[in-house]
């Protein structure tokens, strides 16, 4: 049996754990991976803009990102090279050795321009490649065939001690590279042995390519120490991500911060989740004022201008400060942008699942018997100025005496109650019930497990059948037959629930009773009672006050009704106390 109103709420532990890991992960993702792939991918074109190397390095980037270099070659040979076909290694193990040998390498790998363009390179700009597996492999196989670069190029400004590039064509061409063999990670150089330093400087200062031309370079290239230094980065086009895609991750991953963000606040952390999970359950206490039904129109109006600043300034952000379609835009602002967006949809999702939650509720939560009892005082000035047809009387209710006799119905009461015996309810006994308005005589059957009584009345006009069922919670279900005019069609109030079933066939009423309890007990996760054969009077009883008081609840009726006991039931109700033999 799970908590009902009669008990206090209980923790709900796993929201918040799973609620707080769906958030984080998917901020970090966001934040580090989706808003820098969105930047990327706005701020390049499908067709790569077509430059020479002194171009790019005088001119700059234009809006397009996206850059085919033409007439350039990498300056040093393949680092790669020397990690294939490594016995008993396969290619992944031969690029995780790879990036283990080069994790702490500073100077990446120097683009040069080729033939004649090289002996006019007057600034201290240089284009590199990263030490990264796929860079290298990308750029090595485009220079080596086609003596084009193409991919994505980034500009990284640095105050930098000297250029160490326009020097190192100098010392290229002076046949000395004793002070760069250590910063651009050519090995170190003994007295004794040069031989590697000589050739890798012979290969500098003269590398041939497929027309013949030579890398060179001239004195006036040498810069001072103090000059700033910008870098272009090179990136394979092939690891960002197109403009569709990366709007679908920025947009999941900004769901996902939202969405967990409003799981994790909806549950209530336990004393060993605080203890173990100390940061999703610090940021449930974001959702603290949403959760158990506790937001007013006043809660929930300032949580959604608290979301729609947010998101506002998110926008902001991302747009205006961050310039995110912008190749100089900042990716610090950008991605303040993101979290904006994230938290702030997270409130307007919490206002929506706030509302819905409430309007869900209202079907299952019965209204309260003190806002629907009619009120029986009024002032002197309303009861001079009533009229006759205004005044409202409220009587005592009557039980009305019922008896069981074991002698079979007749008529068209034993016709319906031998459909019910095929379907496993009992042996139909007589009903004779006593009131002021005179006597009835029908029939009662036990049955479904002796969960369902039923009471069938033969009238003057209509023959009429009601199944009555009680939750262990001290709900009473009531199925009505058609035929009753007066009767709304369902009433759902603080002590009971009853219903008018379309058909009059026993056994299709008997299925929609069972079809309502069933959803019922769900609803509010507790069981149903069963009865015992001398408690028939006691429920049929019980079923009588409680569909007076339903009635008076929704003003169809004005009873006054006080409490009372038959037996295991009371009203007003209470958890009822389940028998033992039933219960095991």
């Amino acid at each position: 049996m799970g908590y009902t109103g009669y008990t206090s709420k209980r923790p709900r532990s796993i929201l918040v754990i799973v609620g707080g890991l769906v958030a984080t992960f998917s901020l970090v993702f966001g934040a580090f991976f989706a808003t820098p792939q969105l930047h990327y991918a706005l701020t390049m074109d499908p067709t790569p803009v077509e430059m020479t190397w002194q171009e790019l390095v005088e001119n700059g980037l234009t809006d397009n990102a996206h850059v085919r270099l033409t007439d350039v070659a990498m300056l040093s040979e393949n680092p790669l090279d020397g990690f294939d076909g490594l016995p008993g290694l396969d290619q992944r193990e031969q690029q995780a050795m790879f990036l283990q040998t080069f994790a702490g390498e500073k100077s990446p790998l120097i683009v040069a321009p080729t033939g004649d363009a090289a002996n006019s390179v007057t600034t201290p700009a240089r284009i590199v490649v990263p030490y990264f597996v796929s860079s290298i492999e990308s750029a090595y196989e485009e220079t080596l065939t086609s003596g084009t670069l193409t991919g994505r190029f980034t500009l990284v400004k640095s105050n930098d001690s000297a250029n160490e590039f326009a020097d190192m064509l100098l010392a290229a061409r002076s046949g000395d590279l004793s002070g760069f063999s250590n910063g651009m990670g050519l090995g170190d150089e003994s007295d004794g042995d040069k031989n590697g330093l000589d050739a890798m400087a012979d290969d500098v200062g003269s590398i041939e390519v497929e027309d013949g031309a030579e890398l060179a370079s001239d004195e006036t290239n040498a810069t001072e120490p103090s000059q700033e230094q910008s870098q272009y980065v090179f990136e394979p086009i092939h690891s960002v991500a197109s403009p569709q895609q990366a709007i679908q991750w920025f947009v999941l991953s900004a769901l996902g911060v939202a969405l967990g963000l409003v799981v994790c606040g909806a549950g209530g952390p336990s004393i060993l989740c605080c203890f173990f999970f100390q940061g999703p359950s610090l940021l449930s206490l974001l959702g603290f004022p949403m959760r158990y039904g506790r937001p007013g129109l006043i809660t929930r109006f300032i949580y959604a201008a608290i979301g729609i600043s947010l998101v506002s300034y998110g926008y902001e952000q991302l747009t205006v400060t961050g310039r995110i379609d912008q190749l100089d835009g900042d990716l610090a602002y950008c991605v303040l942008g993101y979290l904006a967006v994230s938290v702030g949809s997270a409130a307007l999702l919490g206002v929506i699942v706030s509302l819905a939650a409430q309007k869900l509720s209202t079907s299952t939560k019965p209204k309260t018997t003190t806002a629907n009892k009619p009120n029986s005082k009024m002032s002197y000035a309303q009861a001079c100025g009533m009229e006759a047809d205004d005044a409202i009387g409220t009587r005592r209710y009557v039980q009305k005496q019922l008896s069981i006799s074991d002698r079979s119905p007749s008529g068209r009461v034993n016709e319906a109650a031998e459909k019910l015996v095929k379907v496993g309810f009992s042996v139909p006994k007589t009903l004779t019930g006593r009131s002021a308005e005179g006597v009835s005589i029908g029939s009662v059957q036990l049955g479904c497990q002796d969960m369902v009584v039923v009471e069938t009345e033969d009238t003057d006009d209509e023959l009429q059948m009601r199944m009555i069922s009680i939750l262990e919670d001290g709900l009473t279900l009531i199925t009505l037959s058609p035929g009753r005019c007066s009767v709304a069609e369902k009433r759902l109030g603080t002590s009971g629930y009853y219903s008018v079933c379309p058909s009059d066939d026993p056994e299709v009423l008997f299925s929609f009773h069972l079809e309502q309890t069933v959803s019922m007990a769900e609803k509010r996760k507790t069981v149903i009672v069963s009865f015992d054969e001398a408690e028939l009077t006691d429920v049929c009883e019980f079923a009588n006050r409680i569909f007076a008081d339903i009635q008076t609840q929704y003003g169809e009726a004005y009873f006054e009704i006080g409490d009372a006991r038959h037996g295991r039931f009371r009203y007003p109700p209470q958890p009822i106390r389940q028998e033992k033999s039933k219960a095991s």
